[in-house]
């Protein structure tokens, strides 16, 4: 038989845990056991090829016991069953998988509290309804803006633009700014105040 998935060995995991404190070899060792899985289940490895299967799955079914409250650790890598755990085996339950988990507080927000980066992430790349759009940003040009005026202002925007047409004239860039900033900051250290005076 191939070896089971993770969910299917919670249960024997629980019971191996039910006698008092078992390390996590000895744990394995009693599943393999019971089980009566064959030496080539306990020698197949993950595609990584850094643990076998077996061990993972027994890892990955602990883990969750734990999260559930049936499992404690008593210290490194020494595991026991709690007395809701011991309670849960005296049901003489048929199976335990993460829909029967979902009974027990304590797994229901440990797995909430697991998938919530997920659903961030997800929910990250979604444009809300209601955003408003940002209007794009017309080139600054003196007869651009005429010709977008209204008809009965052209005439005046042609005397502004003839008197005074750095009206019109586009922002600065930020790397001019900087050198202004610069240049001043350069001014003080000399004592020159017209040092830092920008430059047109």
């Amino acid at each position: 038989m191939p070896v089971p998935d993770f969910q299917s060995l919670m249960l024997p995991v629980l019971t191996a845990a039910s006698n008092g404190e078992i390390s996590a070899s000895n744990l394995r060792d009693r599943v393999y056991t019971n089980l009566k899985l064959t030496a080539d289940n306990l020698s197949e490895m993950l595609p990584s090829g850094r643990q076998t299967t077996f061990a993972n799955r027994i890892a990955w079914a602990n883990l969750f016991l734990q999260r559930a409250g049936l499992i404690e650790k008593s210290s490194r890598g020494v595991y026991r069953a709690t007395p809701m755990g011991i309670q849960i085996l005296d049901e003489k339950p048929s199976k335990i998988d993460m829909t029967f988990l979902e009974r027990f507080p304590s797994y229901v927000k440990w797995r909430r509290r697991s998938a919530a980066p997920r659903l961030v992430k997800l929910d990250s790349k979604a444009t809300p309804p209601n955003k408003p759009k940002r209007p794009k940003l017309l080139k600054s040009s003196s007869d651009e803006a005429i010709k977008r005026s209204p008809k009965h202002l052209r005439p005046t925007y042609l005397i502004v633009c003839e008197k005074c047409p750095q009206f019109f004239r586009a922002p600065r860039d930020r790397s001019a700014r900087g050198t202004w900033i610069r240049g001043r900051s350069a001014g003080k250290r000399k004592g020159d105040w017209r040092a830092g005076r920008r430059r047109y």
